[in-house]
């Protein structure tokens, strides 16, 4: 991600900052972190802009919530030069996956 691209997009990004990963050299900026969550009208736009801008809206979870620094990813605990472009996976194949490790997760538990 870079400030180009920010500028170009024809949806604007909410107040946030691009978060720079802690790996490498420092020069990736893997995401941009809204300040807050994104309302689903802005959701909407944003992925309705996806084919134009090659980003992805995402609902992001921290390690801890209580942690201000919002681990992994305000602390830029992110891997972006090991991972996968997005566009080689069946984002259905994905959640069924997800869905059933939180399933078999949750009922190990008791």
């Amino acid at each position: 991600m870079t400030p180009e691209l920010l500028a170009s997009l024809a949806v604007p990004l909410p107040k946030g900052r691009m978060i720079t990963s802690d790996e490498g050299d420092g020069a990736m900026q893997p995401l941009w972190l809204s300040d807050a969550p994104a309302s689903a009208e802005l959701w909407t736009r944003l992925r309705a802009e996806h084919s134009a801008s090659g980003l992805w809206p995402l609902l992001l979870d921290a390690d801890d919530p209580h942690d201000a620094e919002f681990p992994p990813w305000a602390s830029g605990e992110l891997s972006p030069e090991r991972m996968s472009s997005p566009n080689v996976h069946d984002p259905a194949a994905l959640l069924a996956h997800d869905a059933l490790c939180r399933a078999w997760q949750e009922h190990h538990r008791t």
